[in-house]
């Protein structure tokens, strides 16, 4: 079962994080040893698992997985599996896109496979799309966020506008990833993020929400503190409501210097990690319960 992991010799001391390079030698969140959550069996069997662990940064306060699952283990193992992710906000993000540039924008780059609803409305307004080419099936979104991150995704020419949808909560080194992204980008060009906020997963209790794909728990503030922290002005904040978790996308330029993100985020996650022992054992109580 899963416990709280209090630090000890057992706790890798050089574990740093993601954000600010701080070491994470506060107490963990210890979700216990689970196979991937995409291996769908024909019959059963014994499956490999690898600890899921959370940690919460005391200088930062970014929620983030320590020592993530290999990609080799994480990479589905069947072709079909594919996630969809919310377009409805689009159009208003488009005319926000657009008005942040400041001037007109001839090429937009996808580094993704969800850039095409976007992209569908950058033609629309007159701006020529290029997406990467995506891996071959079964591999996915760790093998998308292994490409950002080793530079390997390419455009015919510097574009006004890239955009990634849903992979920097993958990537394990979420500042490269950024700027591996800000090189495909003209100098004067906008970077558009888009990641999934952990506030309200967090705040209610949800320990359904954590899972080996996910190495980042992004929030408003620490969504802003990584792009401060990995060298970008943020020119636009923009949160789009949901009934499990909001979208929250910035609109970045790149700088000349990273800088100490400027305020720290709230501690969601000391709460979120002591209350799940009360909760375990609640629960195991009602089922004992129910058993006898």
């Amino acid at each position: 079962m899963a416990q709280i992991e209090r630090i000890d010799e057992t706790v890798t001391p050089s574990a740093a994080c993601r954000i600010c390079g701080s070491a994470l030698d506060a107490p963990r969140l210890r979700l216990g040893d689970l196979a991937p959550c995409n291996r769908f069996e024909p019959v059963a069997r014994s499956l490999e698992t690898h600890p899921l662990t959370l940690a919460g940064c005391k200088a930062c306060g970014f929620i983030q997985l320590i020592a993530p699952m290999p990609i080799e283990m994480v990479t589905p193992r069947v072709p079909w599996i594919r996630y969809n992710e919310p377009d409805g906000h689009l159009d208003d993000l488009v005319e926000r896109t657009l008005a942040a540039l400041g001037r007109p924008a001839i090429l937009a780059f996808g580094a993704g496979p969800f850039e095409q609803p976007l992209h569908t409305r950058l033609t629309a307004r007159g701006v020529a799309s290029e997406i990467a080419i995506a891996p071959p099936p079964p591999a996915y979104l760790e093998t998308w966020q292994r490409g950002i991150e080793s530079g390997d995704l390419a455009s015919s020419r510097s574009a006004d506008i890239v955009s990634c949808r849903y992979i920097l909560e993958h990537c394990h080194d979420p500042r490269l990833a950024l700027r591996q992204l800000a090189a495909l980008s003209a100098p004067d060009g906008l970077l558009l993020i888009e990641v999934p906020d952990s506030a309200k997963f967090l705040k209610a209790g949800d320990y359904a929400f954590p899972w080996e794909e996910h190495i980042s728990y992004f929030t408003e503030e620490s969504l802003l503190a990584l792009s401060e922290a990995a060298g970008f002005k943020v020119e636009a904040f923009l949160r789009y409501p949901g009934q499990l978790e909001d979208a929250l996308i910035v609109l970045l330029r790149g700088t000349d210097a990273a800088r100490a993100p400027a305020q720290r985020a709230p501690d969601l996650f000391s709460s979120y990690r002591d209350s799940f022992a009360p909760l375990k054992a609640r629960v195991r109580r009602k089922v004992e319960a129910l058993a006898g």
